[in-house]
């Protein structure tokens, strides 16, 4: 839980600097909506597969479990993107 805290802030920190700030806050909130849709599914999935099983008590462990990994993979990918793609031509790199 930690570590999604601090991939969050570096997220929103590394923000890029001398771009419309309503522009990088509404890419910042897209992929944040893209990054929870993803837990959604996530917890879908683990809930159809584990949730009528033999083991259908661990389904919301494995859920939360997945669920962080798929924020924190859609959060870190977004920020490389946004950083090194998105914004690089208007950043003039």
């Amino acid at each position: 839980m930690l570590t999604l805290a601090i991939v969050i802030y570096i997220f929103f920190a590394t923000s890029p600097i001398g771009i419309d700030k309503r522009k990088t806050n509404k890419y910042n909130f897209i992929v944040c909506i893209i990054g929870v849709i993803g837990c959604i599914v996530a917890s879908m999935y683990s809930y159809f597969t584990t949730g009528k099983s033999v083991d259908s008590a661990w389904w919301p462990v494995a859920a939360f479990f997945l669920s962080i990994i798929v924020f924190t993979v859609t959060i870190i990918a977004g920020g490389f993107y946004r950083n090194f793609v998105h914004f690089s031509k208007q950043n003039g790199k």
